[in-house]
């Protein structure tokens, strides 16, 4: 993730309330694929940004898997979505 500019870890060796008046949020964006296949989402973090297509083959963001432990079936539950249908095959 650092590669693409997703900078994963903290540097504390500065002044933490200078870090900290200097962050932004991490935000996880999902919008339904006008193409009419399934979803996509975007996650900002650190500035940086990185995009992908929704699939149960594809990993859920690092960044949020403590909030939804689940992944995206834990996350289209809170938020009322349905996945597409290769979400539900085992």
């Amino acid at each position: 993730m650092e590669d693409v500019g997703i900078h994963t870890r903290l540097d504390l060796s500065k002044d933490p309330a200078e870090f900290l008046a200097k962050a932004q949020p991490t935000t996880l964006t999902l919008k339904h694929d006008p193409s009419g296949n399934g979803f996509n989402y975007t996650l900002e973090q650190a500035g940086g940004t990185l995009g992908d297509g929704v699939s149960p083959w594809k990993p859920f963001p690092e960044s949020f898997r403590a909030v939804f432990p689940g992944g995206w079936k834990e996350l289209a539950q809170r938020e009322g979505f349905e996945l597409p249908k290769e979400f539900d095959q085992p």
